[in-house]
């Protein structure tokens, strides 16, 4: 009876498996899912601009699942516009997404339709083709005004820029815009010194018939100033003009550099006195320094000073090699305050120089290449 029930028992199993092999149960397959459709309330069109649409996409059997994500646009009256896939490939850039394989889709599009009403309908297909449900939006599309920049272009412009005296300094543009609608609400200049760093000078020119002016309203705007900005300071000037419309776009602008002149030749400047040793004992072992100095004053200005400077000659009369030797006024190294007109270079004497009269002529020079009086100075380097 035992083994009967026992066959009895195997058969059963035996007829279990049977029917599981023969009926395998399939996992069950569910359609993506969209939620939180992102269309814009407006989108301008006739610019160069792209506007971003967005859904997320789930999908139970996981985000590998998803086939595509694609989107139809139709107008109110069921007229088809366009189509497309959406991506979820992190490509900012061109699609709109940001996120990699987040389930977030998006596209970048720009449109050109005309004014009006539209629906934005998206759908979603997984590996299977089973479809999702439609998700719908409207926007509604409305043709830009591009603002184009205004335009400044010149007239009348100063090619100098005067050092030595203050003299009325005329600038003038002609300005602009080519949307019918805007205007020309101010247009501004900028004067850069000699050390581009520093503004010397900036206000707004004017077409208003004053501050150099001479029509209003005729597209000419002007500014008399004058040069106190540049009083004796030598170098390059650039001058910077700009026009903005009353939206505050910013016109090209204009720029020039202004080299600096001089009305008047001047006079040479003046070597007032020098100080170096008279005798100097030649060194046996390391090099030993001296510091020379020279004072300079000019009539003008003593800002017309170009330079001092000296030349020195061996004890054979030959000229050295470093001729001329510049003296500096900056306050750096061997010159202790800069701008006190007390110019200074450091010398150096080795062993290898030859004992005997060294003579050393000091001399200014000015901005119009005038040169001062000449001091002699003789060093004798003996042994």
């Amino acid at each position: 009876m035992a083994r009967s029930s026992l066959f009895i028992f195997l058969l059963i199993l035996l007829f279990i498996f049977s029917c599981e092999k023969d009926n395998p149960v399939t996992p069950e397959n569910f359609p993506p899912v969209l939620s939180n459709l992102i269309v814009p309330d407006t989108v301008i069109t006739n610019i160069n601009q792209r506007f971003i649409f967005s859904v997320i996409c789930t999908d139970e059997n996981g985000l590998d699942d998803i086939d595509s994500v694609f989107y139809q646009i139709f107008s109110l009256t069921e007229r088809f516009i366009t189509s497309g896939v959406m991506f979820d490939d992190g490509d900012y850039s061109d699609h709109g997404d940001n996120v990699p394989k987040d389930g977030k889709y998006s596209i970048r599009l720009k449109l050109d339709l005309a004014e009006g009403y539209y629906r934005f309908i998206v759908k979603a297909i997984d590996r299977t083709q089973l479809e999702s449900d439609a998700l719908t939006d409207t926007f509604y599309a409305k043709p830009g005004v591009i603002n184009q920049a205004p335009i400044v272009s010149k007239y009348h412009i100063p090619d100098t820029v005067y050092v030595d005296e203050i003299v009325p300094f005329y600038i003038s543009v002609r300005a602009s815009d080519p949307d019918s609608l805007d205007y020309i609400s101010r247009v501004t200049y900028q004067i850069l010194g000699p050390v581009v760093t520093e503004l010397a000078e900036e206000g707004e020119l004017f077409d208003s018939g004053i501050k150099g002016d001479s029509l209003a309203g005729d597209g000419i705007f002007s500014i008399e100033t004058s040069t106190a900005f540049a009083n004796w300071k030598f170098g390059e000037y650039h001058l910077m003009i700009y026009a903005f419309d009353n939206h505050n776009k910013t016109s090209n602008s204009i720029y020039e550099i202004l080299p600096w002149a001089k009305i008047n030749l001047g006079v040479a400047p003046q070597l007032i006195s020098v100080t170096a040793p008279d005798t100097i004992k030649l060194p046996t072992t390391d090099a030993e320094s001296y510091v020379l100095t020279a004072t300079a004053l000019d009539e003008d200005n003593n800002r017309d000073i170009q330079e001092v400077f000296f030349n020195t000659f061996k004890p054979d009369g030959s000229p050295s090699i470093g001729n001329p030797f510049k003296m500096y006024d900056n306050g750096i190294n061997e010159d202790r305050v800069a701008g006190d007109n007390i110019y200074s270079l450091l010398i150096w004497i080795s062993p290898q120089n030859l004992p005997g009269n060294y003579r050393f002529e000091f001399q200014a020079k000015d901005y119009s290449n005038l040169l001062s009086n000449k001091i002699i100075h003789t060093i004798t380097v003996i042994q």
